[in-house]
């Protein structure tokens, strides 16, 4: 039952941000990252959001640990949302700069936080894709599939700086749904 009481938190981290963007004054949920939400005059929710669901997320990735599944895949599926669990909680602690470029150390910290985020989710997406391609075809094809919207969205958001916001929740979104499906199939196997 708590696995799939963890399960909700990545679609929660997604509404509350997206619920957050729509009710923020002066926040233009098109051109600025989730962050910036956490340096808002109401940022505490943002920041909570950060903590609260980064900490589910990361006990998520424990649960998967106890499904009865092939050891490669349950591991690297457990493994990834575990540590991206962890780097929200400490995007939490470790707020963004007002403006898109770190200038203070907080600043710097949330940067590669999420620089870490991006990376360890597309490892774990691509590796995954790989991996069950001979067991799996569906869920093979679909970590692929997800991996290659994730990248493209990556390179959206260093291109259009302009549209940023609108990038990252769709690299967000290739996480939830990601986040989402893996333990399913997992639990499956």
């Amino acid at each position: 039952m708590l696995f799939y009481f963890y399960l909700l938190f990545p679609s929660v981290f997604f509404l509350a941000a997206l619920t957050l963007g729509l009710i923020t004054p002066g926040y233009n949920p098109v051109k600025e990252p989730i962050s910036m939400l956490a340096v808002a005059p109401d940022g505490i929710w943002q920041t909570l959001n950060f903590i609260i669901c980064g900490f589910f997320i990361f006990l998520l990735g424990f649960q998967i640990q106890r499904l009865h599944s092939p050891i490669l895949i349950k591991k690297l599926v457990s493994n990834t949302i575990a540590l991206v669990g962890i780097f929200l909680i400490l995007l939490g602690f470790f707020p963004t700069d007002r403006s898109f470029m770190p200038t203070t150390l907080n600043g710097v910290i949330h940067l590669l936080l999420f620089i870490l985020i991006v990376a360890t989710f597309l490892i774990g997406e691509l590796i995954a894709g790989i991996k069950m391609f001979n067991n799996n075809r569906f869920y093979a094809s679909y970590s692929l599939l997800s991996f290659a919207l994730s990248l493209v969205a990556v390179i959206l958001m260093l291109a259009y700086q302009g549209y940023l916001g609108i990038f990252q929740r769709i690299f967000v979104a290739t996480i939830i749904f990601w986040f989402t499906l893996s333990p399913l199939v997992i639990k499956q196997k």
